[in-house]
């Protein structure tokens, strides 16, 4: 058995599973953002702790790793001590930006060249930068790494020429290590503290994006990752690269293929913005969603734009209501924000399949996924086949499969995933409403068309 633990934005999950892919044990601690939309990194670890407790001693006693990935791209400074100097500088908080004075990759540098040049006294207490996952790491093991993926994820790190050319120090960046390596071995006060055996090994899966693809099998050339949480993410593995201003093309995991993906930074975030504006806080999401979900396609005729942009850097995502009226309903308007949301994942879908590529399926994973609701109508929508894994939580299974990768139990990341990763039900389309569904997305489009028209007047 392995104890994975992702930290996500909004929460903290952690399971055991064993290496058929199956769950044993879970448990999701929420985190709480202060009203600047940030936190202290130990309360990453703090949540990681409160997991733990609520798992069964004697399946903690049989775990032969913990594997640990997170949200990115954000930075810990770390101090002398090993502390966290303030808050964690976190993937959304955009302002913590300063554009390089060259052509960069990196999506790390801009946010600590940005405190170096803001916050210089606070930069020269830094004894080094952590990313969320390896900082968790770090306090598992006492040892300071950088987690590569595959070596072609360096340049969206960082490298010695770009440190230097920023005059910032060297030793403040720690060295890389393969995620395919162990960061170290749990300390005997870590060991204490959790409850798990000491001197197990840690390893890091790095970006909690990429844990999410090997969890959901999306490894592999033509398979899909729907993931949806505070943000949703769609992940299509490549055996070529893209070049386009409206997607993001990255390495793929195995070092052969492409990520080929686009983001909707909002997703959750907008629902969760409904939920507290329009409905009682004692009313949980799975009920205000079966309710939205008896609302007929079309919502009464109301629109929500989440306009996917085909400008992706430096873009902010539109959003507006249109044809909304003083008589409508909570749950309709909710069933309008979800409908708004699908409609801009099937434009980056139609994007995709504009490259030259077919989809035919795509697998969901994260907090969106367990609503029933939402899945079936990706399927309405998309006009595809809609995959639910038995772990919700695609990041869990990620990590266990490269945890049992390092343990030797398979040959290969493909194969660990082949193994463990399991499908629990699949959603068709509803032809008929798909076809509904078919024209109101054309006055999705027709809304989108005109919102571009607005936004060059206002560019004027």
């Amino acid at each position: 058995m392995v104890f994975t633990c992702d930290i996500g934005t909004s929460s903290v999950k952690a399971g055991i599973i064993n290496k058929k892919g199956e769950l044993l044990a879970h448990d999701s601690i929420p985190l709480k953002l202060n009203k600047h939309l940030s936190l202290n990194p130990n309360s990453w670890f703090n949540a990681l702790v409160q997991a733990l407790k609520s798992i069964d001693k004697k399946l903690l006693s049989g775990v032969e790793a913990v594997i640990v990935s997170g949200n990115g791209p954000t930075m810990v400074p770390v101090d002398n001590k090993g502390e966290p100097l303030g808050p964690a500088l976190l993937w959304s908080e955009k302002p913590l930006h300063l554009k390089l004075p060259f052509d960069s990759k990196s999506f790390f540098l801009p946010k600590i060249y940005w405190l170096s040049r803001h916050k210089p006294e606070k930069y020269k207490k830094i004894k080094f930068f952590l990313s969320c996952p390896e900082y968790i790491c770090f306090k598992l093991t006492g040892k300071a790494i950088t987690a590569l993926p595959c070596p072609a994820y360096a340049p969206y790190y960082w490298n010695k020429e770009e440190i230097s050319k920023l005059s910032l120090e060297h030793h403040k960046f720690p060295p890389f290590i393969s995620i395919k390596d162990p960061v170290g071995n749990l300390s005997k006060a870590s060991s204490k503290t959790l409850g798990l055996p000491s001197n197990i090994p840690i390893l890091t899966g790095g970006p909690d994006f990429l844990m999410s693809l090997l969890g959901t099998g999306a490894i592999v050339p033509g398979k899909v990752n729907d993931r949806g949480g505070s943000s949703e993410g769609i992940n299509y593995c490549a055996s070529r690269p893209v070049i386009s201003k409206a997607l993001r093309c990255f390495p793929g995991l195995t070092g052969d293929t492409y990520n080929i993906s686009a983001i909707l930074p909002t997703a959750g975030r907008v629902l969760q913005w409904a939920k507290e504006l329009f409905f009682p806080t004692n009313i949980s999401y799975e009920a205000i969603l079966k309710m939205a979900s008896k609302v007929s396609p079309g919502a009464k005729d109301i629109l929500f734009a989440h306009i996917f942009r085909k400008t992706w850097e430096h873009k902010k995502t539109k959003k507006w209501f249109s044809n909304l009226a003083i008589s409508n309903k909570h749950t309709s308007i909710m069933h309008a924000l979800v409908q708004g949301l699908v409609f801009a994942v099937r434009q980056i879908i139609e994007t995709i399949e504009e490259e030259g590529f077919l989809i035919k399926e795509l697998i969901v994973s994260g907090g969106l996924a367990k609503s029933p609701f939402i899945n079936q109508l990706k399927a309405n929508i998309l006009g595809k086949s809609v995959l639910i894994p038995e772990i919700i939580d695609a990041e869990l299974t990620g990590n266990a499969c490269l945890g049992f990768y390092y343990l030797g139990e398979y040959s290969s990341l493909i194969r660990a995933a082949e193994s463990m990763v399991k499908i629990k039900k699949m959603m068709q389309p509803h032809f008929k409403e798909q076809a509904r569904y078919d024209e109101i997305y054309k006055a999705y489009k027709e809304l989108d068309n005109n919102s571009k028209k607005l936004d060059k007047d206002m560019d004027r």
